[in-house]
């Protein structure tokens, strides 16, 4: 894996543009709240977005004073030696503050934190459990800004090394990702991680609510570029996750709607409560994370997450549909995945990857449970945690046995590896030699899995501008 050429020039541009985004967004601020906040400050968002809407009182710093012996006492020891009543303090007092009202919303937590979050997440969060607030908007795009600029607008140029590219450290096994805007670690799925830079938060996607992200990856994503007679290719495993679903669970009605139809938009027709022909692409997106989060064993409030407009009742009947269509999936998860890992500490990927959960055993056993004794927090993570290590960890797996391939295929330095991203192969290809080494792409997984998996390559002048390979895959 060579790096990955990189014109920070492109981001210059960018750069000026969400500075002038985050001057206004900060003007905004001021006229939506008229009152006095450093809006960098995590503790005063939290007393906007949380505290009470009235004004309050609070000590800002107790003033100690001067110990002093009583009016009455004659001694003249030291003030710390003498055990009259007076040793009072003289001028002490406190330096008090008016604190300005709140929106009082219900504070919102991100995991493993103590403290109410003001981070992207718990923001999200508001608009999804709260509905509409512009504050809580106007911050979660302001939060969004400082994001991009300081991870990728800003953070990208000073990584780039002498050769003109960057080295992000890939962790086969997989591993915490670097923070998030939010200061929490991605969680461990034992999928291939990326440290310094973490180029897999560079997203593609977004949502109906943020396109603004879709637009600031593009641009980030064509600074990545391909040098003069080289084409970036990019070649993506399509739907592999439902695939890895279907293989290890055995459900053979989710395999058979994989087949025949379009999962994401039957999906999607549901939330939506529209007819499949209906679903246009951004609502199809949608309903492909929220199905990736069922398969993952999420419930309302992670389909939620996706699909803001939905209530939480309405999500769990999405859900309890979701399990009803395919049963399987949920027994396996049940009645084999969970009792496996109780037992082993561990679960295994497809491939027979052992995927460590030690925590599962920090608390009662599945005996004790139906017995009555409740489960601990450790346990309840590790039950959510064991179908992502399973499924992603296995398209992991699926990644870097690809990579061995096509590696072993490319005799020549025409055409190299430059990244692994998810479930994605990006190289670099001579575009004299585009069309051979299409055809090693396009067969890379043959085998791998006991069913057909479909490989779609894409080729352009840097990682944004990509249009569909047309080359003979025979």
């Amino acid at each position: 894996i060579r790096g990955m050429p990189l014109d920070a020039r492109v981001l210059v541009g960018l750069e000026g543009e969400l500075v002038n985004e985050l001057t206004g967004v900060t003007e905004t601020l001021g006229n939506l709240y008229p009152h006095e906040v450093n809006w960098d400050s995590a503790d005063q968002r939290r007393k906007v977005l949380y505290g009470p809407a009235r004004w309050t009182v609070e000590v800002e710093r107790e003033l100690k004073g001067r110990l002093k012996h009583d009016d009455d006492c004659n001694r003249r020891i030291r003030i710390s030696d003498c055990d009259c009543h007076g040793a009072v303090r003289s001028g002490a007092a406190s330096i008090l503050r008016y604190v300005p009202p709140g929106l009082a919303l219900p504070p919102q937590y991100v995991a493993g934190a103590v403290a109410a979050s003001s981070g992207i997440l718990a923001l999200r969060a508001i608009r999804s459990r709260v509905g509409p607030t512009p504050i809580a908007e106007a911050l979660e795009y302001r939060a969004s800004i400082q994001h991009a600029l300081s991870n990728n607008v800003r953070g990208l140029p000073p990584l780039v090394q002498e050769d003109g590219r960057i080295h992000p450290t890939f962790i086969q096994a997989g591993a915490f990702e670097e923070a998030d805007a939010d200061g929490a670690e991605a969680p461990e799925t034992a999928r291939i991680a990326c440290r310094g830079p973490n180029v897999q938060n560079i997203t593609h996607h977004g949502d109906t609510e943020r396109l603004y992200i879709v637009e600031w990856a593009k641009k980030i994503r064509s600074a990545f570029y391909a040098p003069k007679g080289w084409r970036w290719v990019k070649c993506d495993v399509g739907r592999e996750e439902p695939w890895i679903g279907y293989v290890v669970s055995g459900d053979e009605r989710w395999g058979n709607d994989l087949r025949d139809g379009d999962i994401y938009k039957t999906a999607a027709a549901f939330a939506y409560g529209i007819p499949v022909e209906s679903v246009t692409s951004e609502q199809r997106q949608i309903g492909k994370r929220m199905a990736m989060a069922w398969l993952n064993r999420a419930r309302a409030y992670g389909v939620r997450k996706s699909a803001t407009w939905l209530t939480y009742e309405a999500a769990e009947r999405w859900c309890e549909v979701m399990d009803k269509n395919y049963p399987r999936l949920t027994e396996w998860h049940r009645d084999e995945l969970i009792p496996a890992m109780y037992e082993r500490g561990y679960v295994e990927t497809y491939f027979g990857r052992r995927c460590p959960l030690p925590k599962v055993w920090n608390g009662p056993t599945l005996a004790e449970q139906k017995r009555g004794r409740k489960r601990t927090p450790e346990q309840v993570e590790a039950e959510r945690e064991c179908v992502p290590m399973v499924i992603q960890g296995t398209g992991g797996d699926i990644l870097k046995l690809a990579i061995q391939r096509v590696d072993a295929a490319l005799v020549s330095d025409e055409a190299y590896i430059i990244a692994p991203v998810h479930d994605e192969l990006n190289l670099l290809v001579r575009e004299e030699v585009l069309d051979k080494v299409g055809q090693i792409l396009y067969h890379m997984l043959d085998g791998i899995l006991p069913i057909p998996m479909t490989v779609e390559i894409t080729t352009g002048g840097n990682w944004a501008e990509q249009i569909a390979w047309k080359g003979d895959a025979r």
